[in-house]
């Protein structure tokens, strides 16, 4: 007579088939609230209950099929709605899905979870270079990969992440358009009684993000103190601005306004003020500090726009908003700034990625380094 081993609750079972000489794995899953029975053989009664546990999980997630028949378009589905949508910001879930959508799914939607290997990953890499797309796009599609996978071997659906062995395709690092001190002062110079000169102004002193300098409202900015506190920023989300929180943690933070830049606001705040006026019952009061004609939220096309403007009369090289941010970076670094003050300035989420993305900086600050060692040093020894 077959022994029947009993797994867990009793909604499942491992028993051994004399006549086949195989071990049969069965379970009872109730997908549309009716029972449906599941099960297949096994050579070993360890491979059978090491597939009975994972059906079970899989099971209790909500998957309607049996581990090893579910794709991994099935699973990566399941992942953004029930993992993904709830833990992440609406910006990386829609970033999420339409790379899965566009790339993933494509490649490997259609193999089986269990059966996906770490060469099904490489070839999907090397297949959407050659499609066109950039080295780094195909790295966020494995990163992405590797992120729902991790989830995968965590629950017991996989017994390891193959996207994790994957090696991404060597990506040229981008060189950013940085101003210098005499071509940072010609731009703010030509950017005189520009709309968006305060902009401008904030963005080269305290480095914000486009997105942080639209969200920014004139309740969190303080010129008595010369403070503005980085609360909110706004987003452009299939077509509609969007108000969300700081892209990490450390975004959330508050930053020391030089004169200047204090004394531009000033100017802006009055302008602002006459646009009211000139508005009348027009105006939607949000307390934006870079308001459109009508107090709504700026818009960022016409800030690009403003910036390409500006450059282009004053001589200098085409460049994009966020290499003011680096502009803003690289003159406090190359003047010595603590590089974990430049840090909580910018709102990085740690002094490893500041001092990585600026690393060009570093020479600049060696030699400053030597030279204040000779200067210190070199009296005393002679």
């Amino acid at each position: 007579m077959a022994k029947l081993v009993k797994r867990g609750n009793g909604d499942g079972s491992v028993t051994f088939v004399p006549k086949r000489n195989r071990f049969w794995a069965r379970l009872v899953i109730y997908p549309t609230g009716k029972p449906r029975r599941v099960g297949r053989y096994f050579l070993t009664k360890q491979e059978a209950k090491e597939w009975l546990d994972s059906a079970k999980v899989a099971s209790r997630q909500g998957f309607n099929v049996a581990p090893e028949r579910q794709s991994v378009q099935h699973y990566l589905e399941h992942w953004l709605e029930d993992v993904v949508k709830g833990s992440c910001r609406l910006t990386s879930y829609l970033s999420y899905s339409e790379k899965i959508r566009l790339y993933i799914v494509p490649a490997v939607g259609r193999l089986p979870l269990q059966q996906l290997t770490a060469q099904h990953v490489q070839t999907m890499m090397n297949g959407l270079v050659k499609e066109g797309l950039s080295p780094r796009t195909a790295q966020y599609c494995r990163d992405i990969l590797r992120n729902a996978l991790n989830h995968a071997v965590r629950t017991e659906l996989v017994r390891r992440n193959v996207a994790t062995l994957a090696t991404p395709p060597k990506q040229e690092r981008y060189e950013y358009r940085i101003l210098d001190p005499s071509q940072a002062r010609v731009f703010l110079d030509a950017a005189r009684n520009n709309r968006f000169e305060a902009l401008f102004s904030v963005a080269v002193s305290v480095g914000l993000r486009l997105s942080e300098a639209l969200g920014l409202r004139w309740q969190n900015v303080n010129l008595e103190s010369g403070t503005l506190t980085v609360a909110e920023q706004l987003q452009r989300i299939k077509g509609k601005q969007v108000v969300g929180q700081p892209k990490t943690r450390r975004g959330l933070r508050i930053v020391q306004l030089p004169p200047f830049a204090i004394q531009a606001l000033k100017d802006h705040r009055s302008r602002q003020l006459q646009d009211k006026l000139l508005a009348g019952p027009k105006w939607q009061e949000a307390g934006f500090v870079f308001a459109n004609v009508y107090g709504g939220p700026a818009d960022d096309s016409k800030i690009r726009k403003s910036l390409n403007a500006i450059l282009e009369r004053a001589g200098l090289p085409k460049m994009r908003f966020h290499d003011l941010r680096h502009t803003c970076a690289s003159l406090l670094l190359a003047q010595n700034v603590n590089p974990r003050v430049v840090m909580e300035i910018l709102g990085h989420s740690s002094i490893s990625l500041t001092m990585n993305t600026y690393s060009h900086v570093l020479p600049i600050l060696q030699q400053d380094a030597a030279n204040l060692m000779e200067s210190t040093l070199a009296a005393t020894s002679a």
